[in-house]
């Protein structure tokens, strides 16, 4: 059905609800579609969520040391 036509099935879901106007098709048929570019768009988007956590705790622990840095020095 890739590149098919969606139209058609409008017919069927016309004849269960006579009062729908929207193809329920036209989303599903643009997500298959652009699946593949979905999935590296999803893919890139974990990897940026996960470099600014890697990048947030290398400085918290930073951070964290010259707070503590005083009573490490007194001990």
């Amino acid at each position: 059905m890739y590149g098919g036509d969606v139209a058609r099935a409008m017919t069927n879901f016309t004849e269960v609800e006579p009062t729908l106007e929207v193809n329920p098709c036209i989303d599903w048929k643009w997500t298959y579609d652009n699946r593949q570019i979905l999935i590296i768009l999803s893919g890139a988007l974990v990897g940026i969520i996960n470099s600014i956590c890697v990048a947030l705790f290398e400085h918290i622990v930073m951070f964290e040391k010259c707070l503590t840095i005083e009573e490490e020095i007194k001990q």
